[in-house]
């Protein structure tokens, strides 16, 4: 790491072809690797003029860093394109040095900060999701100004992937999540958190609209406490460092409407054949669930710390119980 760093940064003489010594042989490009050109990108996507061939071409290499600097090896060719279409305004392509400037600021200006406690790599971190093709984006202009906005950034990149079914380019990244919202929940203004929760639980419109319908009426939580025993049991698979935890859910947790949607086969989901346990789970004093948690860890037994049982429990729910 430190040699790539040093000649991208320290190598005043690099013009962009870093020779990676053999004991560094993790950095070279795949076997499989293909040189994709201009014009083939631009045949697939079609957003820019001839004239942007030569930054291109510089610009490559470039991104032929940035991408060996990340686990999650992006194409330095797609990246490349995408950064010229997203970051730099047509005009400015008959000037190179202007246009590699203004995507260099660009970019920086809209990454995410490095927070402390993470690798200094995570700076390099940005995926170019699906890329829509110009005659999809209909306006990439007022797009580009969407995601260089201060608020938006890469952030904006998932809603512009998506563009084709935005009737116009929305003004505020609050007002894209919620039109993609409302494309998947008809009533996700009502609630968007509620929304944004089911839809990283994959809940249908339908269970989406019964939950809904339960918090509007009952509110939520409707209860902090309960009288069920705290239980935390912890194993830990030491050949797969797999984690398995055995937990009384807590009253607040949002999954307890859609358990069964977690288990493959379970009716126990607020729009299921046993919603009346879900609802005695949630409303009443008595009653309440236990889960079975599973999550990676990288931790080893030792290391792992007993964590309080209280707020949002991490890890995949395989198994689950009424009580």
């Amino acid at each position: 790491m430190q040699f790539v760093l040093r000649e991208i940064f320290v190598n005043a003489e690099n013009t962009g072809v870093i020779a990676i010594p053999a004991e560094y042989g993790d950095w070279n490009p795949p076997a499989d690797y293909t040189n994709q050109t201009f014009q083939e990108l631009n045949a697939r996507y079609g957003y820019l003029p001839a004239q942007g061939e030569p930054i291109f071409n510089t610009l490559k290499p470039l991104c032929r860093k940035m991408t060996q600097l990340v686990e999650l090896q992006a194409d330095d060719n797609e990246m490349a394109y995408k950064l010229m279409v997203l970051l730099c305004e047509p005009e400015d392509l008959l000037d190179a040095d202007k246009c590699l400037k203004q995507i260099s600021e660009r970019f920086v200006k809209i990454s995410q900060q490095v927070q402390k406690g993470t690798p200094y790599h995570d700076a390099f971190v940005t995926i170019l999701h699906s890329f829509p093709t110009a005659t999809d984006a209909k306006n990439i202009k007022e797009w580009r100004q969407f995601i260089l906005k201060k608020d938006v950034g890469f952030t904006g990149l998932p809603f512009f992937a998506d563009c084709k079914s935005f009737k116009s380019v929305p003004e505020t990244l609050k007002k894209a999540q919620t039109a993609q919202l409302a494309k998947r929940y008809y009533r996700a203004t009502e609630n968007i958190e509620f929304a944004e929760f089911c839809k990283s639980n994959l809940i249908d419109n339908e269970g989406f609209e019964a939950g809904l319908n339960f918090i509007s009426q009952c509110g939520w939580p409707v209860k902090t406490e309960d009288n069920l025993p705290v239980v935390d049991i912890k194993l830990i698979d030491k050949n797969t460092n797999t984690e398995y935890r055995w937990v009384k859910l807590p009253p607040d947790d949002l999954r307890a409407l859609y358990l069964g949607k977690m288990i493959p086969g379970c009716c126990q989901f607020i729009n299921g054949h046993s919603r009346q346990c879900v609802i005695d789970g949630i409303t009443l004093a008595d009653n309440g669930f236990y889960v079975l948690l599973k999550k990676k860890i990288k931790k080893t037994a030792k290391e792992c710390k007993e964590e309080e049982v209280s707020g949002f429990l991490d890890g995949e729910i395989v198994a689950q119980s009424y009580a």
